[in-house]
């Protein structure tokens, strides 16, 4: 089987969620989490990956899919230059299960490759949105480890896109992907109903 570097992928590993945000693009939670053999179809296909996303709903809720796609990655000897979770800054993103993942990730990436984020690769949207309960919370738990950094600035709003809750924003245009010999340039995205598709709308509708 010849086998491909990817440029960015971006795996939706759940689409249950412990908040319900009026600006998300995705629209209502649903009870659904990624089948492993989809993880697998995608993942036995590639020798190297630049930038790896963990996406949902909310990735902390689904700590064992992250924990798999990670053995995959060891077990098929996958080069993954970064990895890239955004959490809502829920309770969940303080699970010890949780933070045991993503500072395995941290330790397995490339870490001279992230130069913009010193390595970070967990990220809090601490924007206008999210539901601020437990933010200040998690953020000084979070803190404590390197692999975490806030998303947002104070002077760096967020763009929204107009789907899912959110009937205000912009729209996306079409995205593609392309093959240039082994290389995959564009964003792949596989949704946790085991759909692959080029970066596409978001909304689970």
């Amino acid at each position: 089987m010849k086998k491909v570097r990817l440029d960015s992928v971006s795996i939706e590993i759940t689409r249950r969620c412990n908040m319900k945000c009026p600006h998300c693009l995705c629209g209502d939670a649903q009870d659904i989490d990624i089948n492993k053999k989809d993880i697998r179809n995608l993942l036995k296909c590639v020798f190297e990956i630049r930038i790896l996303t963990f996406t949902g709903g909310e990735p902390s809720l689904n700590v064992k899919a992250i924990r798999y796609i990670l053995k995959l990655i060891k077990q098929y000897n996958i080069l993954v230059e970064e990895f890239v979770i955004i959490t809502n800054g829920s309770k969940s993103s303080i699970h010890p299960d949780f933070i045991k993942v993503c500072q395995e990730l941290y330790e397995h990436q490339m870490k001279d490759a992230c130069e913009e984020y010193q390595g970070h690769m967990l990220f809090m949207s601490n924007d206008e949105y999210h539901d601020k309960t437990h933010q200040e919370e998690v953020h000084n738990v979070l803190s404590q480890y390197p692999v975490y950094r806030k998303r947002f600035t104070d002077y760096a709003p967020i763009r929204l896109l107009k789907q899912g809750r959110s009937k205000t924003g912009y729209e996306i245009g079409e995205k593609t992907i392309g093959l240039d010999c082994d290389y995959v340039f564009g964003t792949v995205f596989l949704s946790a109903t085991g759909y692959i598709l080029a970066e596409p709308d978001y909304s689970y509708d």
